[in-house]
């Protein structure tokens, strides 16, 4: 199964897990997984718990559904990303 169609039978899930991964963050969201960590450095999407830089982070699907409603929430991202890609300033990867 190819990443398209994985994304698709996610998409299609009528009722989600309480926690989502990274790559299914971005797709519940709209983004994209490179997009996460640049989402996470700059504090708009904050992880459970507290993972290690190199440990698999998850998000709690409630927060998420909040966030995906909040139309100013998702201008910060936008702007955030607009301007991350501009700047001569690199982004803290976590």
């Amino acid at each position: 199964m190819n990443a398209i169609e994985q994304q698709n039978e996610f998409l299609s899930w009528k009722i989600l897990p309480a926690r989502l991964d990274a790559t299914q963050t971005a797709w519940f969201l709209g983004f994209e997984l490179h997009e996460i960590p640049i989402l996470i450095a700059a504090s708009l999407l904050k992880p459970l718990g507290h993972p290690a830089r190199n440990d698999t982070k998850f998000f709690a699907t409630q927060t998420l559904e909040q966030l995906r409603r909040d139309e100013k929430w998702l201008a910060a991202p936008a702007m955030r990303l607009r301007t991350t890609g501009n700047s001569e300033t690199p982004v803290r990867r976590l």
